[in-house]
């Protein structure tokens, strides 16, 4: 596809509200819910929606370990798996490395605009989502 084309579905993507939710994600959006940090789902911000956005400037994205191609090694739904290579090919003949390269520039774009980002792998969240949790709250408190 030629980039100005990437550009319009991204554009329209950005707007989209019917976003499936990972239970990863529902788990972290209940901790914050449950000591009353306010929080956006799937906000759009130039062109990247992270799945948690807390005023003023924080966006949270969480990794699904298969769709974004986790390198290391790790636990899902209790069933071990090896990290991807940058070679592995994924859902619709994406390569790894390229997704990889997306989700650095995004990013890079969010934090050159002075957003906070930080990335989560989804098996972290199911290992310890209580330890992600914390430190979302420390990050809310120094924000």
């Amino acid at each position: 596809l030629k980039e100005s084309t990437k550009d319009k579905i991204r554009e329209k993507r950005q707007h989209q509200k019917n976003v499936r939710e990972s239970s990863h994600e529902k788990t972290l959006k209940k901790l914050l819910d449950d000591v009353g940090i306010s929080y956006q789902a799937h906000k759009g911000i130039l062109r990247a929606q992270p799945d948690i956005f807390i005023e003023p400037n924080i966006c949270i994205f969480i990794d699904g370990d298969y769709w974004h191609f986790n390198p290391n090694p790790h636990i899902i739904k209790n069933q071990k798996r090896a990290g991807y290579s940058s070679n592995s090919i994924g859902p619709n003949g994406i390569v790894a490395k390229d997704k990889r390269e997306s989700d650095k520039k995004i990013t890079l774009k969010l934090t050159s605009a002075n957003y906070i980002v930080k990335r989560y792998w989804e098996s972290d969240i199911e290992k310890d989502p209580k330890k992600i949790f914390k430190e979302i709250v420390k990050l809310v408190k120094n924000a």
